[in-house]
């Protein structure tokens, strides 16, 4: 499914990421319990909720907060999808792994929690919010 929505990318690892997501209790399958519950929550949920689900995707190792390197692989991983307008000055996917990250971390213990990654989103920290979307068109492509 995310092949046809972007065809011609190597989508592999944004798979991996998502599939991540979906397989809450980690047992390297989706069931339909999974599949539906995050459904629900991405379609009928409040940003909130949303963003709680998204954290799972950059929380690649699931202990809860995500690590300079996980920022900075998700960051690689989505890098054909940031376009010019949002990043004019053409920064790396690692420069923006790492503003993102210092926007995130905000008690600067090396580690974003959940809630420090709900609160820069909602609080429209440029970066962070740009990576959230991101994502967030992986589940609603633009039909252009």
């Amino acid at each position: 499914m995310i092949q046809s929505c972007f065809p011609g990318v190597d989508v592999n690892r944004l798979e991996k990421h998502i599939f991540r997501m979906f397989d809450k209790d980690g047992s390297g399958s989706i069931d339909f319990k999974e599949f539906m519950v995050i459904l629900f929550i991405m379609t009928n949920g409040s940003a909130e909720d949303n963003l709680k689900q998204i954290f799972r995707i950059f929380d690649m190792d699931r202990d809860g907060r995500i690590s300079r390197e996980e920022m900075y692989r998700i960051c690689r991983d989505l890098s054909y999808m940031i376009s010019y307008v949002e990043n004019p000055k053409g920064y790396h996917p690692d420069t923006l792994g790492n503003m993102a990250f210092m926007e995130m971390d905000t008690n600067h213990d090396g580690f974003v929690t959940m809630e420090e990654f709900v609160t820069a989103c909602m609080k429209h920290k440029s970066v962070s919010t740009m990576l959230t979307l991101k994502v967030i068109d992986l589940f609603m492509p633009n039909d252009d």
